[in-house]
C-alpha cells in the first residue's frame, strides 16, 4: 500500500524535530547573572563583623541557581576583610561570605563575582564605634606658681578603638584632693572628639596636684606641678674660702609664693655647676615652715679659682652661688684626736691618730700630705701619707704595736719644717698590761 506525499512529509518532520531535542536547553550550564539575596546595605560599627553574612545567588543558563559555580568576593572602597575570598555555589546556586568592615566610618563595598561580566556590588554603612579611649592631649605636666591657674587649659581626646572621634560625650573634669579649683568641669566633646576644662589653678602647696578627668568608664589624670613665686639666695653668695675646703657659710635658699608668704615642701637640688666642689650631705633638701633650705656644707674644688653652685628647683629659674678658692699656705699643725692612746702589744689601735692643718688665720687647708711614720715601739702604720681634707683633717689608715716596748711613739710630718719640728713624737702609745 503507498501513501501519498503531500500526506507523508508532515509526519517525518514531526519525528525529526523530536529527535533533535528543539523542545529544551542543550549545552552545559553557564553563569548568567548573580544577585544578592540577603545582607546588602547592612549598618554595623568600625572594624564589626556585620551581623548577617553576605548571601548571593549564582543564575543559570539552563534556569535556577548554578551549582558547583566559582564565587569571587572582593573589597571595594573602605577595605575591612572577609572570611574567605572565593566560595563554591551549593545545589540551588548560593554562596557566602563574612565581612568585618574596616576601621573607617563611612561607606564601604564589597563585589561578588562568578566570571566575566557576572557581578553584582554589596554595600555597607561603617559608624563611629563605642567610646573606647580618653587621651591627655594638652595641658598635662605643666608647672603654675601655688595658687594660680595653669596656662594651658587641660584638653582631653574621646575616640573609638580605631581613633575616630566620639561627639556630643559628656566629660567631667574634677580636681584631686588638696589640688586646687576648677571652673568648667563638665562639658561635651565637640566635632573633633575634644573636651576642654574652664580654668583649673593650683592648691596652695608646692609640689604635684592632680586633675582627673572621666567620660562613661573611661578615665584619665593630669598632673599639675605647684612652684614657688620667688626663689632666692639669702646667704652664702660671694665667698672666698681656701681651695679644697668648706665656706664658711652654707648656702641657704628662701622660697616664697605669690604673696611673699614662706614656702615649705619645696624641693631644693643643689648640684656644684663649676670649680670640682661638692655638697657635703644631702644634695636634694625640701624647705621648711620658714621657707628656708640650707646644705649641710660646701666644699670648694682643689684648684684655686672661681667655683659655682646651682639651686634648681623645676619651673623656677636657676639660683646660682658663687665663691672664690685660694691657695693655702699651712702655718700650723695639730693632733684633732687624743695624743696619748692605749693598746695591747701587737693589735691594732681602736682610736686612730688625726691632725688638723690650718693657715695662719685658721682656716682648714685641704689637699695638705702628711705623713705618719713609727719612730719608737717598732709598730707598723696603713695609710701613712694621707691629704687633709676639707676641715685640713689627715687621721692615718691604722696604727698596729710592736711587740715589745712598754711604749711606742708615732711622729707626724707635712712638707713645712716648722709643722714637722712642733709635732714630733706627739703620739704616744702606751701599752696595756
Amino acid at each position: 500500500m503507498s501513501f501519498p506525499t503531500t500526506r507523508l512529509c508532515p509526519l517525518i518532520g514531526l519525528v525529526l524535530a523530536l529527535a533533535c531535542g528543539d523542545g529544551g536547553p542543550t549545552g552545559p550550564a553557564i553563569a548568567t547573572g548573580i544577585t544578592v539575596l540577603s545582607g546588602g546595605s547592612q549598618i554595623g560599627p568600625v572594624g564589626s563583623t556585620l551581623p548577617q553574612p553576605i548571601v548571593v545567588q549564582v543564575a543559570s543558563s539552563h534556569g535556577g541557581g548554578l551549582a558547583s559555580a566559582t564565587v569571587t568576593f572582593t573589597l571595594g572602597a573602605g577595605g575591612g576583610s572577609l572570611s574567605r575570598g572565593t566560595a563554591t555555589t551549593d545545589a540551588t546556586g548560593t554562596a557566602s561570605v563574612s565581612w568585618t568592615l574596616a576601621p573607617t566610618v563611612g561607606a564601604q563595598q564589597l563585589t561578588a563575582s562568578a566570571g566575566t561580566g557576572v557581578t553584582t556590588a554589596v554595600s555597607a554603612e561603617a559608624t563611629i564605634g563605642p567610646a573606647a579611649a580618653l587621651w591627655t592631649v594638652a595641658g598635662n605636666s605643666q608647672f603654675a606658681v601655688v595658687g594660680t591657674a595653669v596656662a594651658i587649659r587641660p584638653r582631653i581626646s574621646l575616640t573609638d578603638a580605631f581613633g575616630n572621634a566620639i561627639v556630643g560625650q559628656t566629660v567631667t573634669f574634677t580636681p584631686g584632693q588638696g589640688s586646687g579649683t576648677i571652673t568648667g568641669g563638665t562639658q561635651v566633646t565637640d566635632a573633633a572628639g575634644m573636651a576642654t576644662v574652664g580654668s583649673w589653678s593650683l592648691g596652695p602647696n608646692a609640689g604635684s596636684n592632680f586633675l582627673n578627668v572621666s567620660a562613661g568608664s573611661l578615665a584619665s589624670q593630669f598632673l599639675g606641678i605647684g612652684v614657688p613665686a620667688v626663689v632666692a639666695a639669702t646667704q652664702g653668695n660671694n665667698q672666698t674660702a681656701n681651695a679644697g675646703t668648706v665656706t664658711p657659710v652654707a648656702p641657704t635658699i628662701v622660697a616664697l609664693d605669690g604673696q611673699g608668704n614662706p614656702l615649705s615642701g619645696v624641693r631644693i637640688a643643689f648640684q656644684p655647676a663649676g670649680g670640682g666642689g661638692f655638697v657635703l650631705g644631702n644634695q636634694n633638701i625640701t624647705t621648711n615652715a620658714a621657707g628656708l633650705a640650707q646644705v649641710q656644707g660646701w666644699v670648694l674644688g682643689p684648684a684655686a679659682g672661681p667655683n659655682t653652685l646651682s639651686a634648681i628647683v623645676p619651673g623656677v629659674p636657676t639660683v646660682t652661688f658663687a665663691a672664690q678658692g685660694v691657695p693655702a699656705v699651712a702655718a700650723s699643725m695639730v693632733a684633732s684626736t687624743s695624743t696619748n692612746l692605749d693598746g695591747f702589744l701587737g693589735n691594732f689601735l681602736a682610736a686612730l691618730p688625726g691632725v688638723r692643718v690650718t693657715d695662719a688665720l685658721g682656716n682648714p687647708v685641704g689637699g695638705k700630705s702628711v705623713t705618719y711614720q713609727v719612730t719608737g715601739g717598732g709598730g707598723q702604720l696603713a695609710g701613712t701619707t694621707v691629704l687633709t681634707n676639707y676641715d685640713g683633717r689627715a687621721v692615718v689608715g691604722a696604727w698596729r704595736l710592736g711587740p715589745s716596748a712598754t711604749t711606742q711613739t708615732l711622729e707626724v710630718e707635712t712638707a713645712s719644717a716648722q709643722v714637722k719640728t712642733a709635732l714630733e713624737g706627739f703620739f704616744n702609745a702606751h701599752v696595756k698590761p
